[in-house]
């Protein structure tokens, strides 16, 4: 059965009302968040299967260093990894009868693209951010606002419980941590931090940040980015990540560096028509796609990562 008929109001009749205005007023729905932040592979496409295959090569196993003039330079090696990744079809459609396209005084296309379009932004923003989730490095914000501590994990599972909101010396923690443990700049100079609006909160209200806050070059900004502080931009979003999870249901957010998450495309999302059905009675349009996203580094089988998880037991 149709989704979209004249019988039912709601379903459509309400599409010729008469001398209402025809103006639509549509659900806005933000352009994406996280796709902004994926590196899209181009070796992969059409024709070549379902699987992406793809190597990693980890950092030198052993630096370098001085030497002595009779001393031989010393040999290393780095390791070669290889992993893969599975594209998946995505899509939604909406059905139409041809009574009540006939009928309309709107033309019904307009709509259900605008509809359509807003789905395909939210579906395939939502599964890339799922993929930056599913990080194996966790951190988690304890003690007081007045005397902070904090926790890491790097075996893929929450190290402890919140027992506060986010505050600048989390930044701090973070930043010094990934900095420490070589993870590569985001920008090749900050790493990202992408928050739910009340984790980001936390940090706003922190003194720390008005005397700190600093804004980079508009041209490179992304969509919901308000600032940096102590080598870490900050963005905010409303989509995927949890608004409850820290104490005091105070959201969540994700660190990231560069080289992060990978998109493969074998075809890209876009609108399809329906071939008419039922004696060109039915008529329909939908959003398709077949793609992937995938993490390129995870911690517990190579011992590098480019993403940490502000998250809570």
């Amino acid at each position: 059965m149709p989704g979209q008929v004249w019988g039912t109001s709601a379903l459509g009749g309400n599409l010729a009302m008469g001398r209402m205005s025809h103006k639509m007023r549509m659900f806005s729905v933000d352009a994406c968040t996280w796709r902004q932040f994926v590196t899209i592979e181009t070796e992969f496409g059409a024709g070549e299967g379902d699987t992406h295959n793809f190597r990693k090569i980890s950092r030198i196993q052993t630096a370098g260093g001085t030497i002595t003039e009779t001393q031989k330079i010393p040999v290393s090696n780095f390791l070669v990894y290889t992993d893969s990744a599975t594209v998946a079809e995505y899509g939604n459609s909406i059905e139409w009868t041809g009574k009540l396209q006939l009928l309309s005084e709107v033309d019904i296309e307009d709509p259900t693209i605008k509809v359509l379009r807003d789905d395909m932004v939210d579906v395939l923003d939502a599964a890339a951010g799922a993929t930056f989730q599913a990080t194996d490095v966790y951190y988690t914000p304890t003690g007081t606002v007045a005397a902070p501590t904090s926790t890491f994990s790097y075996t893929g599972v929450v190290g402890g419980a919140a027992t506060r909101n986010l505050q600048v010396f989390d930044v701090e923690e973070i930043h010094d941590r990934m900095e420490r443990e070589n993870v590569p700049y985001f920008d090749g100079e900050n790493y990202m931090m992408v928050a739910s609006i009340l984790a980001l909160r936390g940090i706003m209200r922190d003194d720390d940040w008005e005397d700190m806050i600093r804004y980079g070059d508009p041209e490179r900004a992304f969509k919901g980015e308000i600032g940096r502080v102590m080598g870490m931009r900050f963005t905010k979003e409303n989509n995927v990540l949890s608004k409850t999870a820290l104490t005091g249901g105070l959201g969540e957010a994700i660190v990231l560096g560069d080289d992060a998450v990978f998109e493969i495309v074998a075809l890209p999302e876009h609108m399809r028509e329906k071939e008419p059905t039922e004696y060109q009675r039915v008529f329909g349009l939908a959003w398709y796609a077949i793609l992937a996203f995938k993490q390129a580094w995870d911690y517990t089988t190579e011992g590098e990562y480019r993403i940490v998880r502000v998250y809570t037991s």
